[in-house]
């Protein structure tokens, strides 16, 4: 997949999901390339990625296997140390609107 541009003002609030997460930490999947490169166009922004813990459930679910387990336990523990990602809880309240 190409690199589409993506216009990102400066300290924008971006949301990620699973999709993007997955391109990011599998080499092979057919967006790694194009989720690494988004992810290196919002640094320099210092936008804010924001996601819920669903996606994060989802992100370790898929990424289950033994191979990937390690990796993905990593960088979960590694974007809840971030202070420009905010990762939503999930409550019914959430769950209702979604």
């Amino acid at each position: 997949m190409a690199h589409r541009s993506v216009k990102i003002e400066p300290r924008e609030k971006v949301f990620a999901d699973t999709a993007a997460f997955i391109g990011v930490l599998v080499r092979k999947d057919e967006n790694h390339q194009l989720a690494i490169d988004i992810m290196a166009d919002l640094r320099p922004k210092k936008a804010r990625i924001f996601t819920t813990e669903a996606v994060l459930f989802e992100l370790a679910n898929a990424l289950s296997p033994i191979e990937f387990r390690a990796r993905v336990i990593s960088y979960i523990n590694t974007l809840r140390g971030l202070s420009s990602v905010e990762i939503v809880p999930v409550n019914a309240e959430l769950f209702e609107d979604a």
